[in-house]
């Protein structure tokens, strides 16, 4: 993504040392056409437009303040702006040090899908919340890098958006390993709410991993029962593959837990560095599937 640097120095008084800092406007708009024959949804639209403004600041001494914050700019004409993720942290040689408002994630999206189109409005966490789902959630998180190993510690708090007394609390600890072609992670996470009644599922478990053959990127990936869901749930697996042909990737992924899955698609034609075009096909076993085709550009 190509992004327009609003280059900032500021200078202190008095002989101190010069301090770096900068800020930088990036953003992407999407248009598409869909046809949702689940939700009855047929025609021309924005997909979604961003813009966000993230920068850093050198501290001294080895440490480095940064800061994020993504707004939605809406679909609809005077729809109001939406607040999306914002972090501010602090990194140095111990680590780094991050609180955000963000969405909760899953393996068997992030290290599984590598083929389908798994942040966009319709995918695994937007279409087919029975097998996985996303939730808002204020998280404070610390994360050190050993080598190609990143350690990271997390407490989050979600459902009730920017609440300060939120009803679910989630801790997990987990770790990735990130050399050349191959990565891999895995993570545990432990959640408590006091409205949980009768067999909920408190702790939980995700493992997955991707390698890139050169020819094809192959994921694959496994959790447990989710927090905060029936004892009674199925474990979920996926698997995901991205077959580069020229400037088109071709993608297909497919997510189960227990007899739901949910399948996608994916053929995206890169028009520029910045600009592509793609096609997504998703289908919820027995049940709604949809078509889309979106043009996107990043700036």
């Amino acid at each position: 993504m190509k992004k327009i640097v609003l280059g900032l120095a500021v200078v202190a008084a008095s002989g101190a040392s010069c301090a770096q800092s900068s800020a930088t406007v990036s953003g992407y708009v999407q248009f598409q056409y869909l046809n949702d024959m689940g939700g009855a949804a047929k025609g021309i639209g924005v997909a979604f437009a961003t813009v966000t403004v993230s920068g850093s600041e050198d501290l001294g001494g080895g440490l480095k303040a940064a800061y994020s914050s993504e707004i939605g700019l809406g679909e609809a004409r005077d729809q109001r702006l939406s607040k999306r993720d914002t972090s501010l942290g602090l990194s140095g040689d111990f680590g780094a040090l991050t609180i955000a408002n963000t969405q909760s994630s899953s393996l068997l999206v992030t290290q599984a899908m590598v083929g389908t189109n798994n942040n966009g409005w319709y995918g695994p966490y937007d279409y087919s919340e029975s097998i996985v789902k996303r939730s808002p959630v204020d998280s404070l998180s610390f994360s050190k890098e050993v080598g190609p190993v990143n350690i990271t510690a997390e407490y989050a708090e979600s459902q009730d958006d920017g609440n300060t007394s939120p009803a679910t609390k989630t801790a997990s600890l987990g770790i990735a390993y990130s050399a050349g072609a191959l990565t891999v992670a895995a993570r545990v996470k432990s959640g408590q709410n006091a409205t949980w009644a009768g067999a909920r599922n408190k702790r939980a478990f995700e493992v997955g991993g991707s390698y890139d053959f050169g020819v094809a990127k192959v994921g694959v990936a496994f959790d447990t029962k989710r927090v905060g869901e029936s004892t009674s749930e199925k474990e979920g697996v996926a698997f995901g593959i991205a077959v580069p042909v020229g400037s088109v990737v071709l993608g297909l992924g497919t997510i189960q837990r227990g007899d739901a899955r949910f399948t996608e698609a994916r053929v995206n034609y890169a028009l520029s560095k910045r600009s592509d075009i793609e096609f997504n096909y998703g289908k919820v076993k027995d049940a709604s599937h949809y078509s889309q085709v979106v043009i996107s550009h990043a700036f």
